[in-house]
């Protein structure tokens, strides 16, 4: 076992979230810019008992059946004009399935690209706030549908 050096945890700081405006054999990704945050939940795997009278010790048994992909929750800051943010709300407008990709800033042990997941999703939500106080922000919810396909950087 080699001695321990530290943590390798790093920041989301260059993360990108991405829509696809071309097709799935095509991508063309255009950035959604200025994110704040990209938080990923509801994604668990759904389970079926099949205890049985023959089931051993009397211990319940289970089988794993489907998994639910989950909802990523975005919020960014409002850029007016901004391809991306223009192209998600049209998303949202028309309840398009689309095809997004999360990109992840590199490790400290990543030297050429970070990870990358692609996934579609259905826009759920698109919301905002205005205040004299702070950032115009957008609120937005994709509901996954089908694999968070990932990606391992190198």
């Amino acid at each position: 076992m080699s001695a321990y050096l530290g943590s390798a945890a790093f920041s989301g700081a260059n993360a990108a979230i991405s829509i696809n405006s071309g097709t799935i054999a095509v991508p063309v990704w255009v950035p959604i810019v200025e994110c704040v945050s990209a938080d990923l939940s509801g994604r668990v795997a759904a389970t079926q008992s099949v205890t049985s009278f023959s089931s051993p010790n009397k211990t319940a048994e289970i089988i794993t059946t489907l998994i639910t992909p989950g909802d990523l929750k975005l919020v960014f800051n409002m850029v007016s004009g901004d391809p991306g943010q223009i192209a998600i709300q049209a998303a949202f407008n028309t309840l398009t399935k689309v095809e997004y990709q999360l990109a992840i800033p590199q490790s400290p042990t990543q030297t050429v690209v970070g990870d990358k997941y692609v996934f579609q999703a259905v826009c759920t939500e698109f919301s905002f706030s205005v205040s004299p106080e702070k950032a115009i922000q957008i609120q937005s919810s994709l509901k996954l549908s089908g694999p968070l396909t990932f990606t391992a950087g190198s």
